[in-house]
């Protein structure tokens, strides 16, 4: 699948990893199914960045388009602090992959773990294809505790949420434009400007086969914001959400387009939970690192 000198972009000591119902190779790359009381989340195989890295973050000029954008109805001050926090735009190196969820949690998944269903719009006839939503970061924290405990086979991997870097690589899936599409938005290609949230897969996934990473809900991420520089950045991680804030990735439902770019960052308390926040988690191999031999 890959040439020998690119190895270490695959998980090749451990796939299929031992928690998949089924997995397969497709024009998008390596995935696994974990099935959780009969309801199935596809996960997808995150290689590491290689050594050339990505680029995260956005220059001035995307800046200044998306701040062009901010309608008067805005608070366009805190907006354009936001903007300002997404620059400089730098080079990001990941030495690890991961397994991601290509859509974010779906109320039924949520349902299958806890029991229950906080979303607001739970009672619309696709609720369970819809992405669970009004989750606060420790909400979320209590379902990655609960999911190895319902799926015993992952319970020496670790689960969690993907980190801001982590995040926006995934969703550039290669692209170095305002959305993983390129510049410019399509409104054929996410939820933003609706009144509500939509069943995921709707739309289009990016390239590396991950929906919804454009729009629908705001997605939690497993740090807090840190101040980006200049400098090539490896493995970068923010401050832990506990100690501030947690990092919020992609727009949701009812946000603008801008709002929805792969470099938009938001950030919210952990405690604090809306109908436009939720999350996708991630699996990651027990020691961190690529599976063993």
């Amino acid at each position: 699948m890959w040439p020998a000198d690119h190895a270490w972009r695959a998980p090749v000591g451990d796939f299929p990893p031992r928690w998949a119902s089924a997995w397969g190779d497709d024009c998008f790359g390596l995935w696994a199914d974990l099935t959780v009381a009969g309801v199935m989340q596809r996960m997808r195989w995150i290689e590491p960045t290689g050594p050339e890295g990505f680029w995260m973050g956005s220059d001035q000029s995307e800046q200044d388009v998306a701040e062009i954008q901010i309608t008067e109805g805005l608070d366009r001050k805190r907006w354009r602090a936001y903007l300002s926090k997404e620059g400089p735009k730098h080079q990001v190196i990941l030495s690890k992959g991961l397994w991601l969820a290509d859509t974010p949690c779906t109320q039924g998944l949520w349902k299958a773990v806890m029991g229950s269903n906080p979303s607001a719009f739970r009672d619309r006839q696709d609720a369970n294809d819809r992405p669970v939503e009004q989750v606060s970061w420790l909400d979320v924290v209590a379902f990655l505790t609960k999911l190895p405990l319902r799926h015993f086979s992952i319970e020496s991997w670790q689960v969690g949420l993907p980190l801001e870097a982590e995040w926006e690589y995934a969703c550039r899936a290669s692209s170095n434009t305002e959305y993983s599409w390129g510049d410019g938005f399509m409104r054929d290609r996410a939820a933003v400007l609706t009144a509500e949230t939509i069943a995921v897969k709707r739309f289009a996934p990016n390239d590396w086969g991950l929906y919804d990473m454009h729009g629908n809900v705001w997605e939690w991420c497993g740090d807090g914001p840190r101040a980006y520089r200049e400098e090539r950045a490896t493995d970068p991680s923010g401050p832990k959400a506990m100690q501030g804030t947690g990092s919020l990735r992609g727009g949701a439902f009812d946000t603008e387009p801008w709002m929805a770019r792969s470099a938009s960052r938001e950030d919210m308390r952990p405690s604090s939970a809306w109908p436009r926040t939720g999350f996708r988690f991630c699996i990651r191999l027990p020691n961190g690192g690529l599976p063993n031999h």
